[in-house]
């Protein structure tokens, strides 16, 4: 044969069972980014709640100390849910996900908007009682300060946003379909090829197809982000060419599949 290849220690991935742990690790990130985008709307409707308390201060003067203070108190138990939904849905995905990946960047951000929480908690009670008491003075003088705070736990969001979708991308797991074609590059096949083989530029690994239901090597990969050289095994009297591919979205085919390229050579 032209090639040999030794399998690593451990193999990354193997087959369709794989596949299906990392959809589930990939659903729970969903759910960590949908939880993490529910909040600039929280913090929006708080936006507003200031707005009209500032109104009421300093237009109508008839500040409503009391259903301003309830808004905001929606928005620090909305926060201290989601950071915690946040937190669970990531280390959900974490346990499943056959691709490793640490969740302590997205746990820090989510303890920073608890601590802006706790900043919220008492700026708010201090313009509740500045509004009781009638210090519309200082009530006014502590508004900016909860603007900021709550702006930075929407900043905070996007970054969870951020760091969530790179985990997505590194632990996302792609379906590789080996095809083989003529030098003008139209399909063919033959059944005189040994089977495939991955090799992981980055790490060295070489990785081979998911089996069928009977033991035997198919021509599909399962295979992270990463960049690999496709090739096969020969047989008597034939081989491929190799192909090395950068997998990502863009390569995505609406079957959901990327499809690599083999050129077949016959003696």
């Amino acid at each position: 044969m032209k090639k040999l290849a030794t399998y690593a220690a451990a193999l990354l991935l193997t087959g369709m069972s794989t596949s299906f742990a990392q959809n589930n690790a990939q659903q729970d990130l969903d759910n960590a980014i949908q939880t993490a985008e529910n909040i600039p709307q929280d913090v929006q409707n708080a936006s507003n709640a200031i707005d009209r308390l500032v109104f009421e201060l300093n237009i109508s003067g008839t500040p409503d100390a009391q259903v301003f203070y309830n808004d905001l108190f929606v928005l620090v138990n909305h926060i201290q849910n989601n950071a915690d939904d946040i937190d669970y849905f990531v280390g959900l995905a974490q346990n499943e996900s056959t691709v490793p990946f640490s969740t302590t960047s997205v746990n820090q951000l989510t303890a920073q908007l608890v601590v802006l929480n706790d900043d919220v908690i008492t700026l708010t009670n201090d313009i509740k009682d500045a509004v009781v008491e009638n210090r519309y003075n200082d009530a006014n003088s502590l508004i900016p300060a909860l603007r900021a705070a709550i702006a930075g736990q929407s900043d905070v969001s996007d970054n969870i946003l951020s760091e969530i979708e790179s985990i997505k991308g590194i632990t996302t797991i792609y379906s590789v379909e080996i095809r083989l074609v003529d030098a003008q590059g139209q399909p063919t096949s033959t059944n005189d090829l040994n089977g495939y083989y991955a090799y992981n530029q980055a790490t060295g690994e070489y990785l081979y197809p998911a089996e069928d239901g009977h033991g035997y090597p198919t021509d599909v990969f399962y295979l992270p982000a990463g960049t690999y050289t496709f090739d096969s095994f020969n047989g008597h009297w034939s081989g491929t060419s190799s192909n090395t591919v950068t997998l990502s979205n863009a390569l995505v085919n609406e079957d959901g599949v990327i499809i690599v390229d083999l050129v077949l050579w016959s003696e």
